[in-house]
């Protein structure tokens, strides 16, 4: 009699054990589950301000390019007018000179 009163007690016990141990797998599951999703959310944001310093770098390249043009283009000229301003004094000297 001893024996068969003990039987369901272990078991009920093994079962308490085992739906604590279950338990604790599902909520360690569930943090896991809520930790990757934070994860995700943080990456997501990081992704979006990451493209935004993109386009914003892609804009200031584009306008560094365009004042490069500019400033290759007033290079130009103003060789052009220094040349232009050497070959005048040269003339000015050989007619000083004449």
């Amino acid at each position: 009699m001893n024996e068969h009163s003990e039987a369901p007690v272990h078991s009920a016990k093994a079962l308490m054990e085992q739906n604590n141990k279950r338990e604790k797998v599902e909520k360690r599951k569930e943090a896991e589950k809520n930790t990757t999703s934070r994860y995700a959310s943080d990456q997501v944001s990081l992704l979006k301000e990451a493209n935004k310093l993109a386009i914003k770098a892609h804009i200031e390249a584009q306008e560094s390019k365009v004042e490069s043009e500019k400033s290759s283009k007033r290079a130009f000229w103003s060789n052009i007018i220094a040349a232009v301003s050497l070959l005048v004094a040269r003339a000015s000297l050989v007619v000083s000179i004449l």
